[in-house]
């Protein structure tokens, strides 16, 4: 079974003009044709959000303002037709304001709580990230985790575990799985 990781911000959603946020192309089918996609042994993946919901220099977060980054999260879940997917939130959602720490500050644990959360195994073999974030993507190999990073390179300039569109996720996705 295969466990996947996805950052929010810049890699399935973005601001908008307005200052709201909206899906970024291809989100919504990419992960729709993901979550539906079933292994040899008929198994489903397991889809997750682990997000930095606050920075490093916030914390220490109260308990106050840590209700609303979650709030400010849920809402950009709903707002983008994406929540239903990671429900329920409480294990397929891991906020860094709820454990106190960024994918920055320590990633193995970020990635071990959401685990947990998730599988209790803790298998980062079985484990794909994917983000947009460079030193994110570093720090997931670092530790075994399989990657996909999306960037703006053009197809022919492309890594094994890039790609330079959503609609190029399940595609990815299939070849790992």
């Amino acid at each position: 079974m295969i466990i996947i990781f996805f950052d929010l911000g810049d890699t399935l959603v973005r601001q908008s003009s307005t200052s709201s946020y909206e899906l970024i192309p291809g989100a919504l089918k990419a992960l729709q044709e993901i979550h539906s996609m079933k292994d040899a042994d008929n198994n489903l993946p397991i889809m997750g959000l682990i997000i930095d919901a606050h920075r490093r220099e916030e914390a220490p977060l109260s308990e106050t303002e840590k209700e609303q980054k979650k709030s400010w999260i849920l809402d950009i879940l709903k707002k983008t037709n994406i929540k239903q997917l990671f429900e329920p939130i409480e294990t397929y959602v891991t906020l860094s304001s709820d454990i106190d720490f960024t994918k920055s500050q320590n990633f193995k644990g970020f990635i071990d709580i959401a685990l947990n959360k998730v599988n209790k195994n803790n298998e980062y073999e079985n484990t794909v990230f994917i983000t947009e974030d460079k030193e994110h993507i570093s720090l997931a190999k670092s530790i075994g985790i399989k990657t996909i990073q999306i960037t703006n390179k053009n197809n022919s300039d492309l890594l094994d575990d890039e790609i330079n569109a959503l609609s190029q996720l399940s595609i990815k996705i299939k070849k790992i799985h």
